[in-house]
């Protein structure tokens, strides 16, 4: 969770305005589940049984719900008003409201599957809103991680810190991957200065296409990481020097 919320941060500072709704929305999935892993066992035998019946209204895994599924759940279970109390939130919450997710789910559909209804959606403005939203549901539950510590800055970094990084970051990253991420509009965002790899005659940043690859920012890895996550994948990394 902590890599796609990041993720989306880096899409909002891109101005992909649209991936980044969505990609906030997948934290949202993600919090759904997770409280109800936490508080399921918690439920009344009556409130389990309406659980077991609005998956077999549904008809498919809670491992598959969408966001207006969760909230449906949620309701009917009366999980809204126990995690609730179980916070202490005597004034209530603001943020991880039916009324706030409803509205993150209605932009993030509007957004993902856009229509001439749904013109005006895909901008900042958007964007920010369902980013504050998210951000304030995680806060308000206590399970907003450190985003800025998630990846060591540059003094916290040891000898062997390119090694491990990789390893536990890049280490599902497939050379398909990297070649999805050539044809990813998000590329041009990108400027190789030293280091590119050349794809079908084009050349590409080496950082940019590990960092769409990945979905991890490049200011959380250096040049050198990226070049031999890229040369391990079977890519011929050029220099601008050569």
């Amino acid at each position: 969770m902590e890599i796609t919320l990041g993720n989306a941060r880096k899409l909002v500072n891109e101005s992909m305005f649209s991936q980044a709704v969505e990609e906030y929305g997948k934290v949202v999935e993600w919090l759904f589940k997770k409280l109800y892993r936490e508080y399921l066992p918690q439920l009344s035998y009556s409130e389990k049984q309406k659980v077991i019946d609005f998956e077999k209204h549904l008809q498919k895994s809670v491992d598959k719900f969408t966001i207006g599924e969760w909230t449906g759940l949620f309701r009917e279970s009366h999980l809204f008003n126990i995690i609730e109390n179980d916070k202490r939130e005597e004034r209530g919450f603001v943020f991880f409201t039916q009324d706030v997710i409803t509205a993150v789910n209605e932009l993030r559909n509007r957004c993902t599957h856009p229509s001439e209804d749904s013109r005006g959606y895909e901008e900042k403005h958007v964007a920010s809103f369902v980013e504050s939203a998210v951000v304030g549901m995680l806060k308000e539950l206590g399970m907003m991680p450190k985003i800025e510590t998630i990846y060591p800055s540059a003094t916290e970094r040891g000898p062997s810190f390119g090694k491990h990084f990789a390893e536990r970051h890049f280490a599902e990253v497939s050379k398909d991957d990297v070649l999805r991420a050539a044809r990813d509009p998000r590329i041009r965002n990108f400027r190789w200065v030293s280091k590119y790899v050349e794809i079908e005659g084009e050349r590409y940043p080496v950082k940019g296409l590990l960092s769409i690859a990945s979905g991890v920012s490049t200011d959380r890895f250096t040049t050198d990481i990226a070049t031999r996550v890229i040369e391990k994948l079977g890519f011929k990394v050029m220099s601008s020097t050569a």
